[in-house]
């Protein structure tokens, strides 16, 4: 009787085994088909450089992303930042689907995949929809999420689409410079109250040097002249607005030779005291915007020489004392 039961314990463990390993390679195979990917246009060759608009909309908040030449911008704003955009095109490109869930709209809402509540993030080309989807919410295993294709009530669980910002802020581009101290070969920074800092790269030692120093000052022990040719490294903005300076004073510039022979000029506006901070720049690009910066920029900016030098102290007077 011990015998019998310890086969029948047997063949029910090795029936667990045979039917978890027939259900794990079905879904496994399910999920490696290439013929599961979710949004599979996106697979054909060349689909993804002919994009150059996307939609995303949420409830009443909507961004429209728009490529112009190589370059793309917020529609009506300023340039768009790339890097979530690309990282939102590579999800949509590597989702698969995993399940399929309901396909009855009632039950849209519930996760997420209705136009009242869901993410629609629209891909055209050339005034074309490549591909029109809602993002829902995240399932309930690690790496999931819902989605929908617009004009389908089929809701699928496919792998994981990292959640998409929809607000205007989340997209437009934040570092508009980066340029790291080795980039510049010249420096001056004034902001009218004393004298400037002016910072040139030695041509034969190949450091920078505060070179505008008073006879009889030397810049105090803890100063370095490397500290002034930070000022476009990670240059980092809040807002963006078409150039609008009438109530604005400028109260700083900032002049950056770099190594590339360009010339970055950085202008600092204050309005009336205020702890509000604008900023302007000379090159092309940039020519018609202002933009808002944190303060914290603007007092890195807000200096003088005459905070960085002390005088030479004899060191035979000291003695003779």
């Amino acid at each position: 009787m011990n015998n019998h039961f310890k086969i029948l314990i047997g063949f029910v463990i090795m029936l667990a085994a045979l039917t978890y390993y027939v259900v794990y390679s079905e879904k496994s195979a399910y999920e490696n088909n290439e013929s599961n990917w979710f949004v599979p246009i996106l697979q054909e060759e060349g689909v993804v450089n002919e994009l150059n608009a996307i939609e995303i909309v949420k409830g009443e908040e909507r961004v429209d992303l728009m490529k112009q030449g190589n370059v793309w911008f917020i529609k009506n704003g300023f340039y768009a930042d790339t890097a979530p955009m690309m990282q939102l095109i590579n999800a949509l490109m590597s989702a698969k689907k995993i399940e399929a869930k309901t396909n009855n709209p009632a039950n849209h809402t519930r996760l997420e995949l209705d136009a009242s509540n869901g993410l629609k993030v629209t891909l055209l080309a050339q005034d074309r929809t490549i591909a029109s989807l809602y993002l829902g919410k995240k399932g309930n295993s690690q790496g999931t999420a819902f989605a929908r294709l617009d004009g389908d009530d089929q809701s699928w669980l496919v792998t994981d689409i990292d959640q998409v910002n929809f607000m205007k802020d989340d997209w437009q581009l934040k570092t508009i410079f980066n340029y790291s101290p080795d980039d510049i070969v010249r420096v001056e920074i004034d902001n009218g109250k004393e004298d400037p800092i002016i910072v040139e790269r030695n041509v034969e030692s190949g450091l920078l040097t505060v070179v505008n120093v008073k006879e009889g000052q030397q810049l105090k022990v803890d100063v370095h002249a490397s500290q002034f040719a930070g000022g476009l490294s990670r240059f980092t903005i809040d807002e963006a607005l078409p150039l609008n300076l009438e109530k604005e004073s400028a109260v700083i510039t900032a002049n950056y030779q770099l190594t590339n022979g360009q010339d970055v000029t950085v202008t600092l506006y204050q309005k009336d005291g205020e702890d509000v901070f604008w900023a302007t720049v000379n090159i092309e690009k940039y020519k018609d915007w202002m933009f808002k910066v944190p303060k914290y920029k603007f007092d890195a900016l807000n200096k003088s020489l005459a905070e960085f030098v002390e005088p030479i102290v004899n060191e035979d007077s000291e003695h003779a004392e």
